[in-house]
């Protein structure tokens, strides 16, 4: 106690946990914990009356605290994976429960709990040193991303191709419509000229310019763009085959567009996978995208880029990046189906088909 005192109090050298349960520090930052005891909440019935099977307790060797996690992690202690002893790098945790800055030794400190998740977390040697890490944060490749593990806190990626914007409108009554670039501006003509009518109509005598109809009110509309990612970093197990992902950039505006470019290295920093549902609706030009072995990602109000000049030609040859190039035309039923392929052609003839 002695030893505590000194350490915490005099020098101020105080443990992880107890930073995070006195709010001194954010609970999402790059860590190394043990857990110390795993309770399992299921009852001699076989049911569990909470939301989780398990519940973790993790120390940094001086505190403890509860922590939950998903799915995929429960399953993984169900099988063994995860033991008391175990030390787990945890990276983008959230904190909750008591939202009041405790003591770690206050009976109330029970109440507050992190939530973890498989993608924010990973298995460590034995002799790693707990407490914060020297690394920010946990790099994952593309490869070990689950969908149903959560947050995604870093990957270090190459843009495979990047897609044309899409425009979704949402009307008043929740109908959702996709639009191309070339059909959104026709509609924002449209829309002005006929605003500009109404106004011009409502100014003459006898006019009213508070009653515009509800067809002219301002337009509920989201821009968003797909782009495909592979890793930049090959893992050298051979066992362990690459795989490519498709990155959600939503709310998205052209100077985005523009600055990502394709065969380009970027670090994307907390990204959330998300499973695709909607492929009936889904647009040409990325449909080919929308398959249940594809990870699918989308970006978070959290989600930052950084560009990253350095690339080494080596490893950029050992990615599956491959740059644009034309197809030709007499090659095309070579191919498999829904293979992305670009071509230059003159049109010579257009028929129409009907659909009855």
């Amino acid at each position: 106690m002695c030893f505590r005192y000194e350490r915490e109090i005099n020098l101020g050298h105080r443990p992880v946990l107890k930073r995070v349960h006195e709010h001194d520090d954010v609970p999402a930052k790059h860590m190394v914990l043990i857990i110390a005891d795993i309770k399992n909440m299921i009852n001699a019935e076989g049911i569990s009356p909470g939301a989780r099977d398990y519940e973790l307790v993790l120390t940094d060797g001086w505190y403890q605290i509860k922590a939950v996690t998903d799915s995929r992690m429960e399953r993984a202690i169900a099988r063994g994976k995860l033991v008391i002893g175990s030390k787990l790098a945890i990276c983008g945790a959230q904190l909750g429960g008591d939202s009041q800055p405790r003591s770690p030794l206050s009976a109330s400190s029970n109440d507050t709990y992190l939530s973890i998740t498989t993608n924010g977390s990973r298995l460590v040697p034995w002799d790693t040193k707990l407490g914060y890490q020297k690394d920010r944060l946990i790099f994952r490749s593309l490869s070990t991303v689950f969908e149903d593990g959560g947050l995604v806190t870093a990957m270090d990626v190459i843009v495979c191709r990047k897609y044309p914007m899409m425009y979704t409108e949402t009307l008043s009554d929740g109908t959702r419509i996709k639009r191309t670039a070339r059909e959104e501006e026709e509609i924002r003509r449209q829309f002005s000229g006929m605003r500009m009518n109404m106004q011009r109509e409502q100014s003459s005598p006898g006019g009213d310019l508070s009653v515009l109809p509800s067809k002219l009110e301002n337009r509920n509309v989201s821009v968003h763009f797909k782009m495909q990612l592979c890793d930049y970093h090959c893992s050298g197990n051979k066992k362990i085959k690459q795989k490519m992902a498709t990155l959600l950039l939503l709310n998205a505006n052209e100077l985005n567009h523009m600055d990502i470019q394709e065969g380009s290295r970027y670090r994307i920093f907390f990204t959330m996978p998300y499973t695709f549902l909607d492929k009936s609706n889904s647009s040409n030009n990325t449909s080919h995208l929308n398959t249940s072995s594809t990870l699918h990602l989308k970006t978070t109000h959290k989600t930052r880029w950084e560009n990253i000049a350095n690339v080494d030609e080596e490893k950029m040859a050992s990615t599956l990046y491959i740059p644009r190039f034309i197809t030709m035309t007499a090659l095309m039923e070579t191919l498999e189906k829904n293979s992305e392929i670009d071509i230059a052609a003159l049109v010579i003839r257009k028929s129409f088909f009907c659909l009855l």
